[in-house]
């Protein structure tokens, strides 16, 4: 599975960072795009995605502190 770190980019530069993960990887599947949890980076990405009018769920790994969004890019 294809996947995308955001942790470390500043809210301003995730947008561009997220479109372009999409646009190169489009038709790929499932992807990860890890937001850590952060409530405003995760709604940057989920605002984004629709958008785009893609498929996603949100959730988290237990017992650390990484969260994420599935994202099927098709």
């Amino acid at each position: 599975m294809l996947k995308l770190d955001l942790h470390g980019y500043a809210y301003e530069d995730v947008s561009r960072k997220v479109e372009q993960f999409i646009n190169s990887n489009w038709g790929t599947g499932e992807a990860k795009i890890i937001t850590g949890h952060s409530f405003t980076l995760t709604n940057i990405v989920t605002n984004l995605l629709k958008k785009y009018k893609l498929k996603y769920r949100v959730g988290n790994i237990l017992n650390t502190t990484t969260a994420y969004i599935i994202v099927t890019l098709d």
